[in-house]
């Protein structure tokens, strides 16, 4: 209900509350009012009455019928007693029915007349069958005492206050409509300045914070209208802040690297960042009020999460390995937020470890591929270097051959230090690439050349099918990935067939192929053919001379090229391993 209305009410019930007072008020007091008159005037009468009676004498008639004719005249009920209470005249009687009457000296009225000179007494007339006013004097009626008793029906009282009754009545109703009127559109126009507060007021809280409120005037919607503007201004001025602050936190928090998750005290996640969505595949977007285990498939990331908002100070870190939907390692570390020594909820923060496991598997497999590749040589170096100071020194024969095999172990060392060397400045972060412009197929014909011994030797042909491309790359290391991918297939070839060597370009980049017809690797071993040290057949490899190293090399060289190589093969058919650089870099 609006204000103007409530006002109206509360003014109309006030209103009527005090009209009906009033009303009362003047009905009460006019009742008073009337019958003091009436009695004033009965009084009165009386008065004349007793000097009339005073002076009567029977000789001008009955004191009956002189009664009856006093009474005519002013419209009173007169009765006449005697000292002793007997009726001797009644203007509303006959005689006979004044000789029926009871004797009145007992009546209240006589009786107060008897002791006080007069007396008043209003009841219910047995004989006229109305509520009278009785109104008893004494009186000397031919030398005798006597009682003069005027009285007048209540009815005739109750009829003149009905007419005023009704007149007033009318009056203040009226009075009470026209005040209505007035009060209903004086309070409309007095509560238009707080009903337009109000209507603003809601825009504001809708969101709307350009509105001003009005404060040109000097009462208290003018104060009101000026709190509200203040109020305004100081909530722009925090949801500013807010927003700010918030836009601040969801940047450093959308920018993160690291995952976070945070829940409620019941365990719901209430906050998730972007980067914890990638990390866990997780394509949802309705992932507020949710369990973690109901995004994640994890029991061990739900019993964390629970174990952690139990606690009030402390931090819980777990390595987890995901292996679905993609193979991951993540570092997780939960701590409670806690305001007061109360726990609030939890904060879970996410590290995708995967790739510093792997590289610390590589490092522990790097160590103990280097270790074993070098225990070798270095066994049968230091056993025949022992056997000729045993004394083998003077078998010329065998000397001769124990001499040849330490050359042989040295240089198998020496070509494993070189290509762990040339690996580790490749990845070294200080490492530069050489960049010149240059013919692709000059490299590779450079490359081929230096190779010529090992086909002469093996009796393999090599056709040189790249055509003529200017490509940016650094030529030493270039061309030793692609000795090792030649060398490569003169080793797993056959005597007499053909290697082939050709390029391809491919949009914004060239790819180069070397092809042979050797033994082929087998498909398990594909995704692994380009890891340090991985050999497929290893005691072949070994007899071969093989490190482990240089397709790694070929990897690494390639992709600081900013390029990447692949490897297609089928056994016993033959192997084409490919890599590719950009045209521009």
């Amino acid at each position: 209900m609006k204000l103007h209305y409530k006002l109206f009410l509360a003014f109309g019930s006030i209103m009527a509350a005090t009209l009906l007072f009033v009303f009362i008020y003047i009905d009460v007091s006019f009742n008073r009012y009337h019958l003091s008159q009436l009695k004033n005037n009965i009084k009165k009468q009386s008065i004349s009455i007793r000097h009339v009676l005073s002076n009567f004498s029977t000789e001008k008639g009955s004191l009956e019928d002189f009664a009856h004719q006093i009474g005519e005249d002013l419209s009173l009920r007169i009765t006449i007693l005697d000292h002793n209470g007997t009726v001797i005249g009644d203007t509303d009687l006959s005689h006979k029915d004044m000789l029926r009457l009871d004797n009145h000296i007992e009546r209240p009225e006589i009786q107060d007349a008897i002791k006080n000179g007069e007396g008043w007494s209003k009841r219910f007339s047995t004989t006229l069958k109305k509520d009278i006013l009785y109104y008893a004097t004494p009186i000397i009626v031919n030398n005798k005492k006597a009682f003069l008793r005027l009285s007048i029906p209540i009815e005739k009282i109750s009829l003149i206050s009905e007419d005023i009754e009704g007149a007033l009545f009318v009056s203040l109703s009226l009075v009470f409509i026209a005040t209505l009127v007035l009060g209903l559109l004086v309070f409309h126009i007095i509560s238009r300045p707080i009903r337009e507060l109000a209507s603003k007021a809601l825009e504001m809280a809708s969101g709307d914070l350009t509105l001003k409120f009005s404060d040109n005037k000097n009462d208290e919607v003018g104060e009101l209208g000026k709190a509200l503007n203040s109020m305004r201004d100081n909530i722009k001025s925090k949801m500013e802040e807010v927003v700010t602050n918030n836009s601040r936190f969801e940047a450093v928090l959308m920018s993160m690297f690291e995952g976070v998750m945070a829940i409620d005290l019941n365990g719901n996640i209430i906050l998730m960042n972007t980067a914890l969505k990638e990390m866990l595949h997780i394509k949802d977007t309705n992932i507020m009020g949710r369990k973690p285990i109901e995004l994640v498939r994890n029991i061990n990331i739900q019993n964390i999460a629970e174990k952690v908002i139990k606690r009030s100070d402390g931090v819980l870190s777990l390595e987890e390995n995901l292996l679905m939907p993609y193979n991951k390692t993540l570092l997780i570390h939960a701590s409670p937020v806690v305001k007061d020594n109360d726990v609030f909820g939890a904060v879970l923060v996410f590290s995708d470890i995967t790739e510093l496991r792997k590289l610390e598997t590589i490092r522990r497999d790097f160590v103990a591929n280097v270790s074993h590749e070098l225990r070798t040589p270095i066994s049968s170096i230091k056993g025949y270097a022992e056997t000729l100071l045993d004394g083998a020194l003077s078998d010329k024969d065998n000397a001769h051959n124990f001499i040849n095999i330490i050359n042989m172990e040295a240089s198998r060392l020496a070509s494993l230090i070189n290509d762990i060397l040339d690996l580790s400045k490749i990845e070294s972060e200080m490492f530069k690439l050489n960049l010149e412009e240059k013919d692709i197929k000059d490299l590779i014909s450079t490359s081929i050349d230096r190779v010529k011994q090992a086909i002469d030797i093996k009796g393999i042909k090599i056709e040189n099918n790249v055509g003529s491309l200017k490509v940016k790359y650094d030529e030493a290391l270039l061309g030793q990935a692609v000795i090792n991918l030649i060398h490569n297939a003169i080793k797993y070839s056959d005597s007499n067939s053909v290697i082939n060597v050709y390029s391809e370009a491919k949009g914004d980049r060239v790819v180069i192929s070397v092809q042979d017809s050797g033994i082929g690797i087998p498909e398990k071993d594909l995704p692994r053919i380009f890891e340090r040290f991985y050999r497929v057949d290893k005691a072949r490899s070994k007899d071969l001379g093989g490190t482990g190293l240089g397709l790694s090399i070929v990897k690494h060289i390639v992709q600081a090229h900013g390029g990447d190589v692949s490897v297609e093969s089928v056994e016993g058919v033959g192997s084409t391993f490919s890599f590719y650089i950009p045209l521009k870099k």
